[in-house]
């Protein structure tokens, strides 16, 4: 993926008491609550989990966008972690020589599995 550099002036960060990883993180919130970047790339630009990008909304009483996709992919992420959890032969194993195994097909599209 390209990337665009912005040059912020150590003085703006300084005034603002920011530094450029807080910067970033204001930088999503704020697309993020004009609704111009969705949660996940909100998120991935501010170099957090969706759980911490919620968090750091919530604390910032910025109202949660979620439109169908969002919807979709959280529908998807809950069944595939409920596949994922529910069958005992998916978890981590040892082979004969020692090294961790997993399954790595389970039949769901789009499902990784468990960690």
């Amino acid at each position: 993926m390209a990337a665009v550099k912005i040059e912020i002036p150590e003085d703006v960060l300084d005034s603002a008491r920011l530094t450029p990883a807080e910067a970033k993180r204001e930088l999503a919130l704020a697309l993020y609550s004009q609704q111009r970047l969705s949660a996940g790339k909100a998120r991935a630009f501010a170099g957090l989990s969706l759980w911490e990008f919620r968090q750091l909304s919530a604390s910032r009483g910025v109202p949660v966008h979620f439109d169908e996709s969002e919807l979709a992919d959280d529908l998807k992420a809950i069944d595939c972690w409920e596949h994922l959890h529910s069958d005992p032969d998916r978890r981590v194993g040892r082979s004969a020589s020692g090294q961790a195994t997993r399954s790595h097909h389970d039949g769901r599209r789009g499902c990784s599995p468990a960690r």
